[in-house]
């Protein structure tokens, strides 16, 4: 949940809350999801209001591997206290911790269930975390 108690208009693109992406709606492209300009509808302008819901059901196949089936749920506002339509996805992936650099690399095969027609959907999200 995410809430800026002023308008969009009223702060950068890069101030407002974005949807879509491995963090949030894994069916859709980075930022990807919910308000757009009015002049160029392929730009995505982010909101105030954002709720999202990322839902997993993993089979743990080792300490090392894991395969989780997912559900995610969101919705971005343009202004403050305002809901935007819902977006859905679901999806499978692997995730695995890289023998050798202990590190966290996965693949999400994802398919957007709701969506507008301006939203830009993802079909598959590769990703490899280097943690400190």
């Amino acid at each position: 949940f995410g809430l800026m108690p002023m308008d969009a208009h009223n702060v950068g693109i890069s101030h407002r809350f974005q949807l879509g992406g491995v963090g949030s709606l894994r069916g859709f492209d980075e930022r990807g999801v919910g308000p757009v300009d009015g002049g160029d509808p392929a730009l995505q302008i982010g909101g105030s209001t954002l709720l999202a819901v990322q839902n997993e059901l993993r089979y743990i196949w080792s300490d090392k591997l894991e395969f989780p089936l997912f559900l995610d749920v969101g919705m971005l506002g343009e202004g403050p206290f305002q809901i935007g339509a819902p977006r859905a996805s679901v999806g499978l992936g692997i995730r695995l911790i890289v023998p050798g650099l202990n590190q966290p690399a996965y693949a999400y095969l994802a398919q957007s269930l709701l969506s507008d027609e301006y939203d830009d959907a993802q079909t598959i999200h590769f990703g490899f975390n280097v943690e400190f």
